[in-house]
C-alpha cells in the first residue's frame, strides 16, 4: 500500500493517520474505524473493547519494571466533519480522502482532512505499537460522535480505567497546554409551513464565497455567516415575496460558508430585486472585506411547484434577521470570548425548516441567558424551539501536577515556556471531569488549521515534534 506521507517523520504515526482517512468515519459513521482499532489490538496482543456507541478502549501495560506505576489516560475522538468545496464530487460514506503534501503541510483534495483528530488516533496507536521507550501502563480512549453533541464520551464507561491523569489530544497549538474549555449547547428551531402552488418568477439566491471556520475557536475572527446574510437579503427585497425551500450550513458547529434561498416574487418585481440584491452584495463585500473577501450573492433563474405562505415565509426572514449570531460577550481580563453563537444549519424537508444554532459559553449563567433569549424569540414567532445536545465547560484548575510535568517537558525539549490557555471551543474533558472529579485533566496538540473546512491542514515538522513530546511525557511519567 502506498502511503503519501512515506519518508515523513514520524512514518510509524503518518502511517496510522493514511489507514484513518481510507476508512469513511464521519460522525455517527465510525463504525469502520472502531473495527480497525480492534484489529490493531489484536495484533499488537493488547486488551480491548468497544461499546454500542462504537467508542472503543484499548490498554496497554506499563513496560518491564513499570507495571505497577500509575496509569495514564490518552485520549482523543475519531469522528470527522465531512466539509468539502462545491465542486467536489466526494462521497464521505465511501471514498477515501485524497491526500496531498505540499510545502510541509498535509491537506485533502477539496474536503476536511479530518485531522481533528485523527491525530490524536494516529499518535495513540503510535504510542500503543512502541516497545522501545519506558513508559507506565498506558489506557486508551477512543470516543465517537464528538462533532455532533460529544455523544462518546457522554456514553463512555470510564469504570475499565484506572488512571487518575488524563491527556486528551484534541487540543493546540504546538506549545499551548487548554487547561479549560467552554460548555455549549444546541438548540432546534422548528416550522411546519403552510404551502400554496407555487406563482410568479422563481429565482435562487446564493450567498457564497466565505470562509467559514469552526464555531468555537475560530468565532472571534468575525468570518461571516451565510446564513446571517441571507436573513438581510431576503429583509432587503423591495416587494412582497414567497419562500420555497431554504439551505445553508454543513455542521452546526461550523461557520456556514453558504447559505441558498429559492423564492417566488410577482413578474413584474423581479428587476428591482435583482438590483436590491446586487446592492447587499457590494455592502457585504465592504463590510467582509477584511475577513472574507470572496463573499458574493448569486442570484439566477430557478423552478418550482409550490411557495410557502406569505406569513410563514416573513417568519423565517425575522427569525434569521433576528438571532444574534457571533461573539456575544468577552472576559476582558484574559482577552477572550466568554459567551458565542452559531447559526449554524437550515434545512427544508418534508417536515417543514429546520434549523439548529450552537451556543458556547465558558459561564453557566449566561449560556442559561442565551438559551432563554432563544426561546423568547422563538415564542414570539411561532416557531417550536427544542434543546438539543449539551456539555459542560470543563472549568480551570489552578493546581495540576500533570500540567507542570508537561510544561518541564516542554521546556527541556524546546527551550522555551509551555503557554497556557482555556479555549472557547467545546472539549470532552469537561464531561470526564463530571464522570470523574478527580482526574487531573490537560490537552494538547500539534499544530493544525482550518478545522471543520475544505482548507484544513497538518503542519507535518510540528506533528512530529509533538510526537517526541508526547512520547517524552510518557517517559517522563516512570519518572515521577
Amino acid at each position: 500500500m502506498e502511503y503519501k506521507t512515506k519518508g515523513i517523520y514520524p512514518e510509524d504515526a503518518l502511517r496510522y493517520f493514511e489507514d484513518l482517512t481510507r476508512i469513511p468515519h464521519g460522525s455517527g459513521n465510525e463504525a469502520g474505524i472502531a473495527q480497525y482499532l480492534l484489529d490493531f489490538a489484536k495484533e499488537h496482543g493488547l486488551w480491548a473493547k468497544t461499546d454500542d456507541i462504537h467508542n472503543v478502549y484499548m490498554k496497554k501495560p506499563g513496560s518491564k519494571g513499570m507495571e505497577e506505576l500509575p496509569a495514564v489516560l490518552l485520549q482523543g475522538h475519531t469522528d470527522m466533519v465531512c466539509a468539502k468545496t462545491e465542486d467536489s464530487a466526494h462521497d464521505f460514506e465511501k471514498d477515501p480522502l485524497t491526500l496531498i503534501v505540499d510545502n510541509g503541510l498535509l491537506h485533502a483534495d477539496r474536503t476536511t482532512l479530518g485531522a481533528d483528530n485523527g491525530v490524536a488516533v494516529a499518535l495513540m496507536l503510535a504510542m500503543l505499537a512502541r516497545d522501545d521507550f519506558p513508559h507506565p501502563p498506558i489506557e486508551c480512549l477512543f470516543t465517537t460522535q464528538e462533532e455532533t453533541g460529544l455523544c462518546g464520551a457522554q456514553a463512555a464507561d470510564l469504570s475499565c480505567f484506572s488512571a487518575n491523569r488524563l491527556i486528551n489530544l484534541d487540543g493546540g497549538p504546538e506549545g499551548m497546554v487548554v487547561a479549560g474549555s467552554a460548555g455549549g449547547l444546541r438548540m432546534d428551531f422548528d416550522l411546519s409551513p403552510a404551502y400554496e402552488p407555487a406563482s410568479g418568477k422563481i429565482l435562487e439566491i446564493k450567498v457564497c464565497g466565505l470562509l467559514g471556520g469552526h464555531s468555537g475557536t475560530m468565532i472571534d475572527k468575525e468570518h461571516g455567516n451565510a446564513n446571517k446574510l441571507m436573513g438581510r437579503v431576503l429583509h432587503g427585497l423591495p416587494c412582497a415575496w414567497n419562500l420555497v425551500t431554504l439551505s445553508g450550513g454543513s455542521k452546526d458547529n461550523a461557520i456556514p460558508q453558504e447559505c441558498t434561498a429559492v423564492i417566488a416574487l410577482p413578474e413584474a418585481d423581479a428587476g428591482a430585486a435583482v438590483s436590491a440584491v446586487q446592492k447587499l452584495e457590494a455592502d457585504f463585500q465592504t463590510e467582509l472585506q477584511g475577513s472574507d473577501p470572496g463573499v458574493c450573492v448569486r442570484i439566477s433563474p430557478a423552478e418550482a411547484d409550490r411557495m410557502m405562505s406569505r406569513a410563514d415565509s416573513d417568519t423565517m426572514m425575522k427569525l434569521l434577521f433576528l438571532l444574534p449570531c457571533g461573539v456575544m460577550t468577552r472576559n476582558l481580563a484574559l482577552n477572550a470570548v466568554t459567551t458565542s453563537m452559531n447559526v449554524g444549519t437550515i434545512a427544508t424537508n418534508a417536515d417543514g425548516i429546520h434549523l439548529v444554532c450552537s451556543l458556547r459559553s465558558s459561564s453557566a449563567t449566561e449560556l442559561a441567558y442565551l438559551a432563554d433569549r432563544l426561546r423568547m424569540l422563538g415564542a414570539l414567532l411561532g416557531l417550536r424551539v427544542s434543546d438539543g445536545a449539551g456539555y459542560p465547560a470543563w472549568g480551570y484548575t489552578p493546581v495540576s501536577p500533570l500540567r507542570d510535568l508537561c510544561a518541564e517537558v516542554y521546556q527541556e525539549q524546546t527551550g522555551k515556556e509551555l503557554q497556557m490557555a482555556a479555549i472557547h471551543g467545546g472539549l470532552e474533558c469537561g464531561l470526564f471531569k463530571e464522570k470523574r472529579p478527580e482526574l487531573d485533566i490537560v490537552s494538547m496538540g500539534p499544530e493544525a488549521d482550518g478545522a471543520h473546512t475544505p482548507d484544513e491542514t497538518l503542519d507535518l515538522a510540528s506533528f512530529g515534534r509533538f510526537y517526541d513530546f508526547l512520547k517524552g511525557v510518557l517517559v517522563r511519567l516512570t519518572e515521577k
